[in-house]
């Protein structure tokens, strides 16, 4: 074996390592923050779970807040694809994108508490340190495609921006997904209703 061809096995090598530690700090984190919730969970002992040293932990996440991020990633991912692949193409509009949100909503449900502090980071974290960010950019894009779909069905007007439209249908969601977790919405019936209703009056 040449010395090039080396080279790049063990830099392969090496990603590969850096792959797998990441993923066993993601599944630590995960695991933790469930179990005993954000606050009671240390550095150490997400460290201790996935085998590894505690500044392995901090130079993979940079901090406890974005490894709550990165935890929530695959199933935020996961979730979205899934909520999509279930939309009905007979149900108007304003109520798929409901069923949709739904998705969410039953999640972030498993745990109120992690939730609530996950939404908050979100919220607070600059866009561009934000793991999630792309993440939720992918999904408002595929919510845009969907609204296109249902354009060129005849189900919009021919003027209705589907980009645009995606994004102020994912601000409702947003918007009311924010004032359940933080107690302004009271109980979920009334969290539906208002999404329901909002999504609805925006696309009269």
């Amino acid at each position: 074996m040449d010395d090039h061809a080396y080279t790049g096995e063990m830099t392969k090598l090496r990603q590969d390592r850096s792959v797998e530690t990441r993923r066993r700090i993601i599944e630590a984190a995960r695991e933790l923050f469930h179990a005993d919730g954000f606050d009671a969970t240390s550095a150490d002992a997400i460290a201790e779970r996935a085998g590894v040293a505690k500044g392995t932990v901090f130079l993979h996440a940079g901090s406890k807040e974005r490894l709550l991020l990165m935890a929530y990633e695959a199933e935020v991912v996961e979730t979205a694809t899934r909520a999509l692949a279930a939309v009905d193409p007979a149900q108007p509009l304003a109520r798929a994108l409901h069923g949709v949100f739904a998705h969410f909503f039953a999640l972030y449900e498993r745990d109120l508490p992690l939730a609530r502090r996950f939404v908050k980071e979100q919220v607070v974290l600059p866009h561009q340190e934000n793991p999630l960010a792309p993440v939720t950019l992918d999904f408002v894009a595929r919510l845009a495609e969907l609204i296109a779909r249902r354009q060129s069905a005849g189900e919009l007007h021919p003027e209705v921006d589907p980009a645009l439209a995606a994004q102020i249908s994912f601000a409702l969601y947003y918007g009311v997904l924010v004032g359940w977790l933080s107690g302004w919405i009271p109980d979920t019936k009334t969290r539906d209703r208002m999404l329901s209703g909002s999504l609805a009056l925006h696309w009269a």
